[in-house]
């Protein structure tokens, strides 16, 4: 899984600004729901890991600290748009930072019982300082998603 140049670029400049922070940051992969079986990735499990995984060597290269790093591979089973169009498969294909809003020592993944859920099931995402949607989760870690599109 490679990161496009630009990607590389966004993503080194981002680095230089965690590598001082004391907060973790976990690295999640995504895949369409197109099948691929080939020696490298036999699944779009091993693929989305590897996605994940090539943002964390580029984060740990650039001297983010290798313990704040977390990484998870969800494959093709988390879809935020429609797999049947091309532009759904390409929404789908991406990598979601998670800068945890406390250090590192919470980058454990929280079971999704522990997010609190409104009346429709969806976690409740109250406004961050930033103005940006932040989750919370029972243990108190808050969280702001970003998404990183162009790691192929």
């Amino acid at each position: 899984a490679a990161l496009a140049g630009n990607a590389r670029a966004t993503l080194s400049t981002l680095a230089s600004v965690l590598r001082d922070a004391p907060n973790g940051v976990r690295v999640e992969g995504y895949t369409d729901n197109q099948p691929i079986a080939t020696a490298q990735f036999p699944s779009n499990w091993e693929l989305s890991a590897a996605r994940a995984a090539s943002v964390v060597h580029l984060f740990a290269d650039d001297g983010v600290a290798p313990q704040r790093l977390a990484m998870v591979g969800y494959g093709e089973f988390r879809a935020r748009a429609d797999n049947s169009t091309e532009a759904g498969r390409n929404a789908n294909r991406r990598v979601v930072l998670i800068i945890l809003a406390d250090s590192a020592g919470s980058l454990a993944p929280d079971p999704p019982s522990q997010l609190h859920a409104t009346a429709a099931g969806a976690p409740k995402l109250p406004k961050s300082d930033g103005g940006q949607a932040a989750a919370t989760t029972e243990s108190g870690t808050s969280s702001v998603p970003a998404v990183i599109q162009g790691v192929q």
